[in-house]
């Protein structure tokens, strides 16, 4: 299964293929998942209409690619609606490859403090971190992850992947409905 992937983020790019390598093989009993070493990057501005990055790297992937997924933050957006249009514009563009747009909500950290109690005591969590209320509500989820760190800031390009490595993937599906239908548009995929 050769699976195309669209990011955002610096981070993503790097955190993605780990997040899909896990959960093909835990959830879905895939070992067969190949994908770009890098997923292709577009940023979050250049995903509309007004511009053709988006369109570009759609008709890149899809002669190589039996499916893309697509995930990106959606910030202040309807994650819904966004999901809607970018979905209906790959149909449009390349209509014989299915493509999948995951949104996370809020941001792709709102994922990893959905995982906080599993992850505690693990890379620069502390042993008691704990969160409370829904991590999909959170603005500034990146802010609100490095604040339960100790010694050290955030930084996405080195620590989104590191923690995507420990995610525990049922409870933060179970605690992020983002996150579950991510696993969800996966699964179609694959």
């Amino acid at each position: 299964m050769r699976l195309g992937t669209i990011v955002e983020g610096h981070g993503d790019s790097l955190a993605l293929p780990t997040l899909i390598t896990r959960v093909a093989r835990e959830r879905f009993q895939r070992t067969d998942v190949v994908m770009p070493k890098t997923p292709m990057r577009i940023t979050r501005s250049r995903f509309s209409a007004n511009f053709d990055d988006y369109s570009k790297a759609l008709q890149l992937l899809a002669p190589q690619c039996d499916g893309i997924l697509v995930v990106l933050d959606s910030d202040d957006d309807d994650p819904a609606t966004l999901r809607s249009s970018l979905e209906s514009r790959a149909q449009q563009l390349v209509g014989h490859v299915p493509v999948r747009v995951a949104p996370a909500v809020r941001e792709y950290e709102a994922w990893l403090i959905a995982s906080i109690p599993e992850m505690a005591g693990q890379l620069t969590l502390p042993a008691d971190a704990t969160y409370s209320g829904s991590a999909e509500s959170v603005r500034g989820a990146k802010g609100a992850f490095k604040k339960l760190t100790t010694n050290r800031v955030y930084s996405e390009t080195v620590d989104q992947k590191k923690f995507t490595a420990i995610l525990d993937i049922t409870a933060t599906e179970s605690r992020s409905p983002s996150f579950a239908q991510f696993i969800q548009l996966l699964g179609e995929l694959l």
